[in-house]
């Protein structure tokens, strides 16, 4: 009867710890739920923000982070860090939501990023770029018109950073073989 009680004023006390709460989620307790989203809501929210680069909007965080609280509750038997739990459940669901998400442009969807410096050498390098092998010319589309990093090309393809910086070496290389042609 007091355990509960302790539980059920989480919301009240301001020093209870993690160990509590992981008790009372053994326990099934929704007051102990409550208080592990309070304290760590916005811890959630900034690994997943974080992790996602830019890249995830406000709702699917919003999301991701009610999955990472559920997955707390279903599985708080096994946990032994909340904190840690939570931080690798966010990035895990973040990337995972990364890899599903694969955001392709046209080229003329990528020109809108694109600084132009005179009309025929857009129209010269678009023609260039539509004759490279489609993996290449994502990869300096990405790189050079929609400004993204490598790190972040890599994680959006699912590749390694060294197998975009080939790819970058290469479609640069033949980018110039097609304009000087």
């Amino acid at each position: 009867m007091v355990k509960a009680f302790q539980i059920a004023i989480f919301s009240t006390e301001e020093h209870v710890q993690d160990s509590e709460i992981l008790q009372g989620l053994r326990q099934a307790d929704q007051n102990a739920l409550r208080e592990a989203v309070h304290r760590y809501t916005a811890y959630v929210g900034t690994v997943i923000c974080n992790t996602g680069n830019g890249r995830v909007a406000f709702a699917d965080m919003e999301e991701l982070a009610s999955d990472c609280f559920l997955a707390l509750w279903e599985s708080a038997a096994r946990v032994l860090s909340l904190k840690a739990y939570l931080a690798r459940c966010a990035r895990n669901k973040t990337l995972n939501f990364l890899r599903g998400v694969r955001e392709t442009y046209t080229l003329d969807e990528a020109a809108q990023y694109a600084t132009p410096r005179n009309e025929v050498e857009d129209t010269d390098i678009a023609d260039a770029l539509s004759r490279l092998r489609p993996n290449e010319r994502e990869v300096l589309t990405r790189h050079y018109y929609q400004n993204q990093k490598v790190a972040q090309i890599a994680l959006a393809l699912g590749i390694t950073e060294s197998a975009v910086k080939q790819r970058l070496a290469r479609g640069r290389e033949h980018l110039r073989e097609e304009l000087s042609s």
